[in-house]
Protein backbone atom coordinates (compact mmCIF):
# COMPACT_ATOMS: atom_id res chain seq x y z
CA UNK A 1 0.00 0.00 0.00
CA UNK A 2 0.94 3.79 -0.22
CA UNK A 3 3.53 5.02 2.29
CA UNK A 4 1.44 6.64 4.87
CA UNK A 5 1.92 9.52 6.61
CA UNK A 6 3.04 9.91 10.67
CA UNK A 7 -0.15 10.65 13.16
CA UNK A 8 -0.06 14.14 14.46
CA UNK A 9 0.40 14.06 18.17
CA UNK A 10 -2.50 13.44 20.53
CA UNK A 11 -3.99 16.82 22.83
CA UNK A 12 -3.65 16.28 26.18
CA UNK A 13 -6.58 14.39 27.93
CA UNK A 14 -9.03 16.64 29.72
CA UNK A 15 -10.11 16.71 33.14
CA UNK A 16 -12.46 14.13 34.62
CA UNK A 17 -15.58 15.59 34.99
CA UNK A 18 -16.53 16.94 38.82
CA UNK A 19 -13.21 16.61 39.97
CA UNK A 20 -12.14 19.66 41.92
CA UNK A 21 -10.85 22.77 40.56
CA UNK A 22 -6.88 23.41 41.02
CA UNK A 23 -6.54 25.76 44.21
CA UNK A 24 -5.41 28.98 43.66
CA UNK A 25 -5.01 30.22 47.07
CA UNK A 26 -0.95 29.11 48.21
CA UNK A 27 1.06 28.35 45.04
CA UNK A 28 3.29 25.01 45.60
CA UNK A 29 7.32 24.40 45.01
CA UNK A 30 5.37 22.69 41.94
CA UNK A 31 4.17 25.88 40.66
CA UNK A 32 5.18 26.20 36.68
CA UNK A 33 5.31 30.00 34.64
CA UNK A 34 2.67 30.43 32.29
CA UNK A 35 3.40 28.77 28.58
CA UNK A 36 3.40 30.72 25.73
CA UNK A 37 0.17 29.80 23.46
CA UNK A 38 0.53 27.33 20.64
CA UNK A 39 -0.47 26.37 17.60
CA UNK A 40 -0.96 30.18 16.75
CA UNK A 41 -0.36 31.04 13.32
CA UNK A 42 2.10 33.58 12.34
CA UNK A 43 2.58 36.76 10.11
CA UNK A 44 3.44 36.37 6.34
CA UNK A 45 6.69 36.88 5.68
CA UNK A 46 8.61 39.57 3.78
CA UNK A 47 10.37 38.35 0.42
CA UNK A 48 13.48 39.26 2.04
CA UNK A 49 15.18 36.30 3.31
CA UNK A 50 17.61 37.35 6.05
CA UNK A 51 16.73 40.07 9.06
CA UNK A 52 18.82 43.30 9.30
CA UNK A 53 22.22 43.48 11.84
CA UNK A 54 21.07 45.86 14.45
CA UNK A 55 23.56 49.06 14.29
CA UNK A 56 23.08 53.06 15.19
CA UNK A 57 20.29 54.91 13.30
CA UNK A 58 23.48 57.03 11.75
CA UNK A 59 24.87 54.25 10.79
CA UNK A 60 22.20 52.25 8.91
CA UNK A 61 21.19 55.78 7.45
CA UNK A 62 24.70 56.36 6.15
CA UNK A 63 25.09 52.70 4.83
CA UNK A 64 21.83 52.85 3.62
CA UNK A 65 22.49 55.76 1.45
CA UNK A 66 25.11 54.21 -0.06
CA UNK A 67 23.46 52.11 -3.06
CA UNK A 68 21.14 54.37 -3.43
CA UNK A 69 23.37 57.37 -4.00
CA UNK A 70 25.67 54.45 -6.92
CA UNK A 71 22.37 53.79 -8.04
CA UNK A 72 21.81 57.47 -8.66
CA UNK A 73 25.53 57.87 -10.15
CA UNK A 74 24.94 54.92 -12.24
CA UNK A 75 21.58 56.35 -13.45
CA UNK A 76 23.11 59.71 -14.58
CA UNK A 77 26.12 58.20 -16.52
CA UNK A 78 23.26 56.09 -18.47
CA UNK A 79 20.93 59.15 -19.20
CA UNK A 80 24.81 61.31 -20.38
CA UNK A 81 25.21 58.83 -23.07
CA UNK A 82 21.67 58.45 -23.91
CA UNK A 83 21.26 62.17 -24.11
CA UNK A 84 24.34 62.37 -26.35
CA UNK A 85 22.86 59.76 -28.55
CA UNK A 86 19.16 60.96 -28.39
CA UNK A 87 20.67 65.36 -29.02
CA UNK A 88 19.32 66.69 -32.20
CA UNK A 89 22.08 68.63 -32.96
CA UNK A 90 24.11 65.52 -33.13
CA UNK A 91 23.85 64.45 -36.93
CA UNK A 92 24.85 68.39 -37.26
CA UNK A 93 27.74 68.76 -35.76
CA UNK A 94 28.82 65.34 -37.58
CA UNK A 95 27.64 66.91 -40.95
CA UNK A 96 29.78 69.72 -39.52
CA UNK A 97 32.67 68.13 -39.22
CA UNK A 98 32.52 66.26 -42.46
CA UNK A 99 32.54 69.47 -44.31
CA UNK A 100 35.01 70.75 -42.47
CA UNK A 101 36.62 67.93 -43.54
CA UNK A 102 36.17 68.05 -47.39
CA UNK A 103 36.64 71.63 -47.58
CA UNK A 104 40.08 71.17 -46.23
CA UNK A 105 40.83 68.00 -49.17
CA UNK A 106 39.56 70.25 -51.86
CA UNK A 107 41.98 73.11 -50.97
CA UNK A 108 44.77 70.17 -52.10
CA UNK A 109 42.83 68.41 -54.65
CA UNK A 110 43.41 69.09 -58.49
CA UNK A 111 40.67 70.24 -60.42
CA UNK A 112 40.01 66.80 -62.31
CA UNK A 113 39.03 65.48 -58.66
CA UNK A 114 37.44 67.79 -57.23
CA UNK A 115 33.79 66.40 -58.10
CA UNK A 116 33.26 63.51 -55.77
CA UNK A 117 34.24 66.31 -52.86
CA UNK A 118 31.79 69.01 -53.86
CA UNK A 119 28.99 66.15 -53.94
CA UNK A 120 29.79 65.20 -50.67
CA UNK A 121 29.96 68.72 -49.51
CA UNK A 122 26.31 69.46 -51.27
CA UNK A 123 25.20 66.55 -49.84
CA UNK A 124 26.23 67.47 -45.79
CA UNK A 125 25.44 71.50 -46.48
CA UNK A 126 21.77 70.47 -47.47
CA UNK A 127 21.69 68.53 -44.61
CA UNK A 128 23.34 71.07 -42.27
CA UNK A 129 20.97 73.99 -43.48
CA UNK A 130 17.95 71.54 -42.63
CA UNK A 131 16.75 71.36 -47.29
CA UNK A 132 15.17 68.00 -47.66
CA UNK A 133 15.16 68.47 -51.18
CA UNK A 134 17.49 66.08 -53.14
CA UNK A 135 18.73 68.83 -55.74
CA UNK A 136 18.00 71.66 -53.98
CA UNK A 137 18.48 75.00 -56.13
CA UNK A 138 20.75 77.76 -55.02
CA UNK A 139 17.74 80.37 -53.93
CA UNK A 140 16.87 77.71 -51.43
CA UNK A 141 19.75 78.46 -48.92
CA UNK A 142 18.68 81.98 -47.26
CA UNK A 143 22.08 82.62 -46.60
CA UNK A 144 23.59 84.74 -49.45
CA UNK A 145 27.29 83.52 -49.35
CA UNK A 146 26.27 79.39 -48.76
CA UNK A 147 23.65 80.77 -52.27
CA UNK A 148 26.83 81.68 -53.91
CA UNK A 149 28.85 78.79 -53.45
CA UNK A 150 26.07 76.42 -53.88
CA UNK A 151 25.90 77.80 -57.33
CA UNK A 152 29.78 77.88 -58.07
CA UNK A 153 30.23 74.64 -57.44
CA UNK A 154 26.88 73.85 -59.75
CA UNK A 155 28.94 75.74 -62.76
CA UNK A 156 32.15 73.13 -61.29
CA UNK A 157 30.10 70.06 -61.43
CA UNK A 158 28.10 70.51 -64.58
CA UNK A 159 28.64 73.53 -66.74
CA UNK A 160 31.62 73.96 -69.25
CA UNK A 161 34.21 75.30 -66.80
CA UNK A 162 35.27 72.88 -64.62
CA UNK A 163 37.48 74.85 -62.43
CA UNK A 164 36.63 76.66 -59.08
CA UNK A 165 36.99 80.25 -57.97
CA UNK A 166 40.03 80.85 -56.86
CA UNK A 167 38.87 82.02 -53.42
CA UNK A 168 36.33 79.65 -52.78
CA UNK A 169 38.03 77.26 -50.47
CA UNK A 170 38.27 80.27 -48.33
CA UNK A 171 34.90 81.80 -48.58
CA UNK A 172 33.31 78.25 -47.67
CA UNK A 173 35.49 77.96 -44.99
CA UNK A 174 34.22 81.69 -43.51
CA UNK A 175 30.78 81.00 -44.12
CA UNK A 176 30.90 77.31 -42.27
CA UNK A 177 32.27 79.27 -39.26
CA UNK A 178 28.85 81.19 -39.33
CA UNK A 179 27.27 78.00 -39.49
CA UNK A 180 28.64 76.52 -36.49
CA UNK A 181 25.55 74.06 -35.12
CA UNK A 182 25.48 74.53 -31.19
CA UNK A 183 27.14 72.10 -28.94
CA UNK A 184 26.08 69.67 -26.61
CA UNK A 185 24.15 70.62 -23.31
CA UNK A 186 24.90 68.47 -20.52
CA UNK A 187 21.81 69.21 -18.81
CA UNK A 188 19.88 67.34 -21.37
CA UNK A 189 20.12 64.78 -19.41
CA UNK A 190 17.34 65.76 -17.23
CA UNK A 191 15.09 65.53 -20.30
CA UNK A 192 12.18 62.83 -20.00
CA UNK A 193 13.42 60.95 -23.08
CA UNK A 194 16.80 60.44 -21.65
CA UNK A 195 15.53 59.48 -17.96
CA UNK A 196 12.43 57.59 -19.39
CA UNK A 197 14.29 53.75 -19.32
CA UNK A 198 15.16 54.14 -16.42
CA UNK A 199 11.27 54.59 -14.88
CA UNK A 200 9.96 51.71 -17.45
CA UNK A 201 12.89 49.19 -15.99
CA UNK A 202 11.64 50.25 -12.40
CA UNK A 203 8.31 49.40 -13.11
CA UNK A 204 9.56 45.86 -14.46
CA UNK A 205 11.61 45.31 -11.75
CA UNK A 206 8.49 46.48 -8.78
CA UNK A 207 5.81 44.37 -10.51
CA UNK A 208 7.08 41.26 -8.34
CA UNK A 209 7.42 43.93 -5.46
CA UNK A 210 3.65 45.04 -5.99
CA UNK A 211 2.20 41.56 -6.26
CA UNK A 212 3.48 40.71 -2.67
CA UNK A 213 2.41 43.75 -1.21
CA UNK A 214 -0.99 43.08 -2.65
CA UNK A 215 -0.85 40.22 -1.38
CA UNK A 216 0.09 40.95 2.25
CA UNK A 217 -2.43 43.66 2.15
CA UNK A 218 -5.19 41.11 1.14
CA UNK A 219 -3.77 39.31 4.21
CA UNK A 220 -4.08 42.16 6.58
CA UNK A 221 -7.53 43.08 5.87
CA UNK A 222 -8.80 39.08 6.38
CA UNK A 223 -9.53 38.52 2.68
CA UNK A 224 -7.30 35.16 2.45
CA UNK A 225 -8.93 33.84 -0.58
CA UNK A 226 -7.32 37.00 -2.42
CA UNK A 227 -4.15 36.58 -0.48
CA UNK A 228 -3.91 32.87 -1.73
CA UNK A 229 -4.25 33.42 -5.44
CA UNK A 230 -2.05 36.31 -5.06
CA UNK A 231 0.62 34.02 -3.43
CA UNK A 232 -0.24 31.44 -6.20
CA UNK A 233 0.19 33.88 -8.87
CA UNK A 234 3.69 34.76 -7.55
CA UNK A 235 4.40 30.56 -7.25
CA UNK A 236 3.37 29.91 -10.92
CA UNK A 237 6.60 31.70 -12.18
CA UNK A 238 9.23 31.71 -9.16
CA UNK A 239 8.49 28.13 -7.45
CA UNK A 240 11.27 28.25 -5.60
CA UNK A 241 10.26 31.80 -3.51
CA UNK A 242 9.69 29.64 -0.17
CA UNK A 243 8.19 32.54 1.75
CA UNK A 244 5.59 32.94 -0.90
CA UNK A 245 4.96 28.92 -0.28
CA UNK A 246 5.29 29.80 3.70
CA UNK A 247 2.52 32.46 3.55
CA UNK A 248 0.56 30.64 0.99
CA UNK A 249 0.28 28.12 3.59
CA UNK A 250 -0.97 30.55 6.11
CA UNK A 251 -3.52 31.81 4.13
CA UNK A 252 -4.92 28.41 4.06
CA UNK A 253 -4.83 27.86 7.64
CA UNK A 254 -6.91 31.01 7.97
CA UNK A 255 -9.92 29.34 5.53
CA UNK A 256 -8.97 26.07 7.46
CA UNK A 257 -7.60 23.86 4.63
CA UNK A 258 -5.28 22.12 6.92
CA UNK A 259 -4.45 19.57 4.61
CA UNK A 260 -3.08 21.69 1.96
CA UNK A 261 -0.98 24.55 4.28
CA UNK A 262 0.42 21.58 5.55
CA UNK A 263 1.71 20.41 2.28
CA UNK A 264 2.48 24.07 1.30
CA UNK A 265 4.05 24.51 4.82
CA UNK A 266 6.56 21.03 3.67
CA UNK A 267 7.45 22.94 0.43
CA UNK A 268 8.41 25.97 2.43
CA UNK A 269 10.60 23.87 4.78
CA UNK A 270 12.44 21.67 2.41
CA UNK A 271 13.74 24.56 0.80
CA UNK A 272 14.20 27.02 3.90
CA UNK A 273 14.63 24.46 6.81
CA UNK A 274 16.77 27.63 8.62
CA UNK A 275 13.92 29.89 9.18
CA UNK A 276 12.11 29.40 12.83
CA UNK A 277 8.70 30.50 11.42
CA UNK A 278 8.76 28.11 8.82
CA UNK A 279 9.38 25.16 10.82
CA UNK A 280 6.88 26.61 13.30
CA UNK A 281 3.98 26.99 10.58
CA UNK A 282 4.47 23.25 9.10
CA UNK A 283 4.16 21.96 12.90
CA UNK A 284 0.84 23.78 13.43
CA UNK A 285 -0.30 23.00 10.14
CA UNK A 286 0.96 19.50 10.33
CA UNK A 287 -1.00 19.33 14.00
CA UNK A 288 -4.33 20.67 12.59
CA UNK A 289 -4.20 18.31 9.39
CA UNK A 290 -3.46 15.33 10.97
CA UNK A 291 -0.35 13.55 9.61
CA UNK A 292 3.08 15.00 9.19
CA UNK A 293 4.50 14.22 5.56
CA UNK A 294 7.26 11.70 5.62
CA UNK A 295 10.59 12.11 5.84
CA UNK A 296 9.36 15.76 7.75
CA UNK A 297 8.31 13.10 10.94
CA UNK A 298 11.78 12.60 10.95
CA UNK A 299 13.42 15.58 10.31
CA UNK A 300 11.38 17.45 13.44
CA UNK A 301 12.54 15.34 15.80
CA UNK A 302 15.86 16.06 17.79
CA UNK A 303 18.79 14.20 17.01
CA UNK A 304 22.93 15.50 15.61
CA UNK A 305 21.71 14.05 11.60
CA UNK A 306 18.35 15.69 12.25
CA UNK A 307 20.43 19.46 13.30
CA UNK A 308 22.81 19.02 10.42
CA UNK A 309 20.41 18.45 8.01
CA UNK A 310 18.38 21.43 9.32
CA UNK A 311 21.17 23.61 8.70
CA UNK A 312 20.81 23.98 4.74
CA UNK A 313 18.24 22.96 2.27
CA UNK A 314 18.86 20.05 0.08
CA UNK A 315 20.15 22.29 -2.91
CA UNK A 316 22.54 24.06 -0.55
CA UNK A 317 24.23 20.12 0.56
CA UNK A 318 24.38 19.27 -3.40
CA UNK A 319 26.82 22.95 -3.35
CA UNK A 320 28.67 21.98 -0.84
CA UNK A 321 29.26 18.39 -2.14
CA UNK A 322 30.50 20.73 -5.48
CA UNK A 323 32.39 22.43 -3.19
CA UNK A 324 34.04 19.18 -1.16
CA UNK A 325 34.70 17.71 -4.71
CA UNK A 326 36.75 20.99 -5.96
CA UNK A 327 38.39 21.20 -2.73
CA UNK A 328 39.80 17.56 -2.59
CA UNK A 329 40.86 18.33 -6.71
CA UNK A 330 42.75 20.93 -5.56
CA UNK A 331 44.68 18.76 -3.19
CA UNK A 332 45.62 15.96 -5.61
CA UNK A 333 47.16 18.99 -7.81
CA UNK A 334 48.89 20.42 -4.97
CA UNK A 335 50.36 16.74 -4.04
CA UNK A 336 51.48 16.12 -7.89
CA UNK A 337 52.73 20.11 -7.57
CA UNK A 338 54.83 18.37 -4.84
CA UNK A 339 55.45 15.09 -6.17
CA UNK A 340 57.01 16.46 -9.50
CA UNK A 341 59.34 18.85 -7.79
CA UNK A 342 57.21 22.04 -8.55
CA UNK A 343 56.98 23.44 -5.40
CA UNK A 344 58.55 22.67 -2.28
CA UNK A 345 57.42 19.72 -1.00
CA UNK A 346 56.62 20.44 2.55
CA UNK A 347 54.44 22.81 2.79
CA UNK A 348 52.71 21.98 -0.47
CA UNK A 349 51.89 18.75 1.29
CA UNK A 350 50.73 20.17 4.42
CA UNK A 351 48.29 22.60 2.15
CA UNK A 352 47.11 19.15 0.65
CA UNK A 353 46.76 17.80 3.70
CA UNK A 354 44.48 20.62 4.79
CA UNK A 355 41.95 20.65 2.05
CA UNK A 356 41.81 17.30 1.53
CA UNK A 357 40.73 16.87 5.08
CA UNK A 358 38.12 19.89 5.07
CA UNK A 359 37.08 18.25 1.44
CA UNK A 360 36.35 14.99 3.28
CA UNK A 361 34.40 17.21 6.87
CA UNK A 362 32.27 19.22 3.97
CA UNK A 363 31.91 16.19 1.62
CA UNK A 364 30.52 13.60 4.40
CA UNK A 365 28.66 16.53 5.93
CA UNK A 366 26.91 16.94 2.87
CA UNK A 367 25.96 13.34 2.36
CA UNK A 368 24.65 12.93 5.61
CA UNK A 369 22.65 16.48 5.12
CA UNK A 370 21.34 15.31 1.95
CA UNK A 371 20.35 11.66 2.59
CA UNK A 372 18.43 12.69 5.69
CA UNK A 373 15.97 14.94 3.17
CA UNK A 374 14.87 10.72 1.48
CA UNK A 375 12.09 11.61 -1.35
CA UNK A 376 11.73 15.12 -0.52
CA UNK A 377 15.01 15.79 -1.58
CA UNK A 378 13.79 15.09 -5.25
CA UNK A 379 12.45 17.72 -7.78
CA UNK A 380 9.83 15.43 -8.49
CA UNK A 381 8.83 15.47 -5.25
CA UNK A 382 5.06 15.45 -4.22
CA UNK A 383 2.69 15.53 -1.06
CA UNK A 384 -0.50 14.53 -0.97
CA UNK A 385 -2.69 17.06 1.18
CA UNK A 386 -5.55 14.66 1.79
CA UNK A 387 -6.72 11.03 1.34
CA UNK A 388 -7.58 9.26 -1.77
CA UNK A 389 -7.29 6.35 -3.80
CA UNK A 390 -4.85 5.35 -5.80
CA UNK A 391 -5.40 3.81 -9.17
CA UNK A 392 -3.76 1.95 -11.39
CA UNK A 393 -5.10 3.65 -14.34
CA UNK A 394 -5.79 7.56 -14.83
CA UNK A 395 -9.55 7.31 -14.84
CA UNK A 396 -12.73 7.20 -12.35
CA UNK A 397 -15.21 5.58 -14.94
CA UNK A 398 -13.49 2.10 -14.40
CA UNK A 399 -14.75 0.34 -11.61
CA UNK A 400 -12.94 -3.21 -12.42
CA UNK A 401 -9.54 -1.35 -11.93
CA UNK A 402 -7.00 -2.22 -8.83
CA UNK A 403 -7.36 0.59 -6.24
CA UNK A 404 -5.14 1.40 -2.84
CA UNK A 405 -5.99 3.41 -0.25
CA UNK A 406 -3.63 6.81 -0.32
CA UNK A 407 -3.38 8.41 3.05
CA UNK A 408 -2.73 12.30 3.35
CA UNK A 409 0.61 13.51 4.11
CA UNK A 410 2.24 10.54 1.54
CA UNK A 411 5.22 11.40 -0.29
CA UNK A 412 6.04 10.21 -3.71
CA UNK A 413 7.67 11.05 -6.80
CA UNK A 414 5.67 11.91 -10.03
CA UNK A 415 7.49 10.00 -12.65
CA UNK A 416 4.29 10.54 -15.10
CA UNK A 417 1.28 12.90 -16.18
CA UNK A 418 -1.55 12.32 -18.21
CA UNK A 419 -4.74 14.62 -18.74
CA UNK A 420 -4.55 16.25 -14.92
CA UNK A 421 -3.56 13.18 -13.57
CA UNK A 422 -0.27 12.07 -12.22
CA UNK A 423 1.28 8.92 -11.62
CA UNK A 424 2.95 8.76 -8.08
CA UNK A 425 6.25 6.27 -7.53
CA UNK A 426 6.91 5.23 -3.67
CA UNK A 427 9.98 3.89 -1.85
CA UNK A 428 8.67 0.82 -0.94
CA UNK A 429 7.55 -0.35 -5.19
CA UNK A 430 3.94 1.02 -4.84
CA UNK A 431 3.03 3.13 -7.58
CA UNK A 432 -0.37 4.62 -9.22
CA UNK A 433 -2.55 7.32 -10.30
CA UNK A 434 -4.41 10.10 -8.50
CA UNK A 435 -5.95 13.61 -9.53
CA UNK A 436 -3.29 16.28 -10.01
CA UNK A 437 -5.39 18.49 -7.96
CA UNK A 438 -4.38 16.07 -4.84
CA UNK A 439 -0.70 16.72 -4.90
CA UNK A 440 1.13 19.92 -4.09
CA UNK A 441 4.39 20.22 -5.69
CA UNK A 442 7.28 20.54 -3.36
CA UNK A 443 9.62 21.92 -5.72
CA UNK A 444 7.91 22.68 -8.42
CA UNK A 445 5.11 25.11 -9.62
CA UNK A 446 1.86 24.74 -7.89
CA UNK A 447 0.34 24.63 -11.53
CA UNK A 448 2.85 21.78 -12.94
CA UNK A 449 1.48 19.55 -14.80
Amino acid sequence: SAASATPAPSLPAAAAPGAPPASASAPSSETKAPELPAGSLGDPLPPSDAAPRLHSLRWVLGLGAVPFALVAGLWGVFAYLRARQTDPRRPKREAYRRIEATIEALGAAPSAGQAPLLLAWQHDSAFLWDIAHAAPPASNFPDADWSALWSEADRSLYGADKALPADWVARARAALAKQRPGSFQPLSLFHPRNLAPFFVLALCLAAPARGADSAAASYAKGDFPAAERSWLAQLEGAPLDWSARHNLSLALSQQDRWGEAAAHAAAAYVQQPQNPAVRHQLVTACDKAGFVPSPFDALLQPGPVQDLARRASPAAWQRVALAASALFALALGLALSAGYHRARARWVLSLAGAAALASLVLGISAFVGFRAYGIAADTRAVVAWRAGILRSIPSEADNSQKTTPLAAGSTAVVDKTFLGWVHLSFTNGEAGWVSRTEVVYLWRSPKTD
